[in-house]
């Protein structure tokens, strides 16, 4: 779902222009996204239901290097264990943090971000979206052993360079200003979601393109 990991960006961060050619192509962007899962619906949803049809849209890239798809990969047994870049952070368990949300929860802070939009005033608006908290490393390896029902072996290996211990982001704002609540960032809900999807797509996106 939409996560960090690695030395990769800590805060998910969108602007809203109060101006309609811009805050068109933001809803232009979030429409794409949700439009790859209401092409298997019946019937058209509303704006704001739109956010629920999001779990046919998975997380696949190639090469992959984002932490649930390769816990979930060895899980399918696409691969025999998950690496686990150092052990000896100042965290908890010794691995390290980062941040996770779900891409329904993703989708749903736009589309508050498009109802907060008006077209008087042309300032730019900045919103981090995250826990404030995240998962180490090792909680999404356990938790997705617990999701899946699989083994998942976990492997230790040194540490990366640039990998700082933890990486998070606060949604203070996001929540204060537009009233944005995470209702699916669970981490066992983002990775049930995930595994599902993988299990109806084992080939990622590849199956889509064959149709």
């Amino acid at each position: 779902m939409a996560a960090l990991d690695g030395a990769e960006r800590a805060s998910l961060r969108f602007g809203c222009m109060k101006t309609p050619r811009l805050c068109a192509a933001v809803a232009l962007s979030v429409a794409l996204v949700a439009a790859r899962a209401e092409a298997q619906e019946d019937a058209c949803r509303a704006s704001r239901e739109r956010a629920d049809g999001l779990l046919e849209a998975g997380e696949s890239h190639d090469p992959e290097s984002h932490l649930m798809p390769l816990v979930l990969r060895v899980a399918a047994g696409e691969a025999t264990h998950v690496q686990i870049f150092g052990q000896d952070y100042p965290t908890p368990d010794g691995t390290c943090i980062r941040d996770f949300i779900h891409v329904r929860d993703l989708a749903a802070a736009h589309l508050l971000a498009l109802e907060a939009t008006g077209e008087s005033d042309a300032s730019l608006e900045v919103y981090n979206l995250g826990s404030a908290a995240g998962f180490s490393v090792r909680e999404v390896v356990e938790a997705a052993r617990r999701v899946t029902g699989r083994a998942i072996p976990a492997r230790p290996v040194k540490r990366r360079v640039g990998d700082p211990p933890v990486l998070v982001a606060s949604s203070r704002r996001a929540r204060r200003e537009l009233g944005w609540q995470p209702a699916h960032s669970t981490l066992e809900h983002m990775l049930a979601d995930a595994w599902a999807w993988r299990l109806a797509h084992p080939d990622g996106y590849a199956d889509r393109h064959e149709e």
